[in-house]
């Protein structure tokens, strides 16, 4: 295991890197945001030099009929996000309703195609922005439980399922962004309606409407960003510690400075249940702008033996760590155990027995000479794409999870894999392993696919 102070800094490495992905992208939307605006600007200025004498348009004549014309440029627009952005196709107006519309509701509708396209377009952004960032931080926690620096993909279902969950009032990120646009709609169309029957010239509506639509858009999506980064970045780091039968609570911390709430400073230094994690009541964010992270608390073997036994009723585990009969005092298991899996690992082909790992090494001619073969029989690592590790400190020792023996192939590529890093500890020891794990892993990965296949033709 890594010591405290390493996790600390990579950490501060990946929170570090965060800041600075937002604000390149705060940046990025800042440019969109004018651009927009100025298209709107340019509509807006059109519609008084078109409608308006003396830079004042008369309500009266918004409330004519909008011009064939103008329908027709509303319909090909909608046309063209229909075609750029068919998963928001339903979006859209009523194609129908077009035909009725007269001036003022033309240009409100118009308002309407502008904001769907720019909530289009932050979909993109921001789903982007938080695949990367949960990314960093799921492969952070693998990378704690030893699997390395690239265990997760951004396909992964652990990801999709952190970066789509309703946390806030039910909503994900998307259903927030759809609403903040459409609240920005409503906005600028009472705005300009409202303005209009005031009597407003073009100058005055056009600071009014700016103030509106830039800082609106940048604020919300800032604050929405910043939110939703800091329940990605703990969610993603925490949730592979959910089924891990060593890690059973976080610890709630909080950033200790004058900005700090008191919400958060009370929660900071308490310890939850991972499985009892609730964003907003003792998980983070614990509010729009929330700067607390979370970290989980790691307990002592005894105290996790002693939990388990007491979870099993019956004074005695085969549960991770405690899967050394002999060592532990375990009773053995009956015989029907020895020749097949059974209760939850029943659908597992091979064994989670010694002899059945021995026997397929031996069938592929793979030397076990100076390892030590681990099995961590607890159920809820099925549930988990774990196969297997390789001890740092007690280089030989290999613990094997049940999905490592989902059959023949998965065991033995899970061999050979591990066995690599085994030959790796010993030429270049452990420090050298610990700072390039990255490496490592895709060299044990390589081998793993190359000698399988060798393997595989001689047996």
């Amino acid at each position: 295991m890594q010591s405290d102070t390493y996790w600390s800094k990579r950490l501060q490495e990946l929170d570090a890197s965060l800041s600075k992905d937002e604000k390149q992208l705060f940046s990025e939307l800042s440019k969109y945001y004018e651009q927009e605006y100025a298209a709107l600007d340019k509509e807006i200025a059109a519609y008084y030099a078109k409608y308006g004498e003396e830079n004042v348009i008369a309500f009266r004549t918004l409330l004519l009929e909008l011009p064939d014309a103008d329908k027709q440029l509303l319909l090909q627009n909608m046309d063209e996000f229909a075609k750029q952005y068919p998963e928001f196709a339903d979006l859209l107006p009523v194609r129908e309703s077009i035909y009725k519309l007269n001036r003022l509701e033309g240009l409100q509708t118009s308002i309407v195609l502008q904001q769907l396209k720019i909530g289009a377009i932050e979909q993109s952004k921001f789903r982007e922005h938080f695949e990367k960032q949960a990314l960093k931080y799921a492969n952070y926690a693998a990378e704690q439980l030893g699997f390395g620096t690239n265990f997760y993909r951004i396909d992964s279902e652990m990801l999709q399922v952190v970066i789509g969950n309703p946390w806030c009032n039910g909503k994900d990120f998307s259903e927030r962004i759809w609403a903040n646009r459409e609240a920005l709609a409503q906005t600028l169309q009472n705005e300009i309606a409202n303005g209009l029957i005031r009597g407003e010239d073009y100058k005055t509506m056009a600071r009014v409407l700016h103030q509106k639509f830039e800082n609106t858009s940048q604020k919300q999506a800032e604050r929405l960003v910043f939110t939703e980064d800091t329940y990605l970045s703990n969610e993603a780091k925490i949730r592979p510690f959910e089924r891990n039968a060593a890690y059973t609570h976080y610890e709630y911390l909080c950033v200790e400075d004058h900005r700090t709430c008191e919400t958060c400073r009370a929660l900071s230094g308490q310890t939850f249940k991972i499985s009892k994690r609730n964003a907003g009541l003792n998980f983070p964010p614990m509010h729009p702008w929330c700067r607390c992270t979370v970290m989980p608390v790691v307990e002592d073997l005894a105290t996790i033996k002693r939990r388990l036994n007491t979870d099993s009723g019956s004074g005695k585990s085969d549960a991770i760590l405690l899967t050394d009969t002999r060592k532990d005092g375990i009773i053995k298991e009956s015989m029907n155990r020895r020749n097949k899996n059974i209760g939850e690992f029943s659908e597992l082909k091979i064994p989670m027995q010694k002899k059945a790992i021995l026997n397929v090494c031996k069938k592929y001619n793979v030397e076990t000479s100076g390892l030590r073969f681990k099995i961590q029989r607890d159920e809820k690592m099925l549930s988990m794409p774990f196969y297997g590790s390789t001890d740092y400190d007690d280089i030989g020792r290999i613990d094997l999870f049940p999905n490592a023996f989902t059959d023949e192939e998965q065991l033995i590529r899970t061999i050979i894999h591990e066995k690599c890093h085994v030959k790796q500890l010993k030429k270049h020891g452990k420090k050298y392993a610990q700072e390039h794990l990255q490496e490592m892993e895709k060299q044990a990965y390589r081998l793993e696919s190359l000698y399988y296949h060798i393997l595989k033709k001689r047996v």
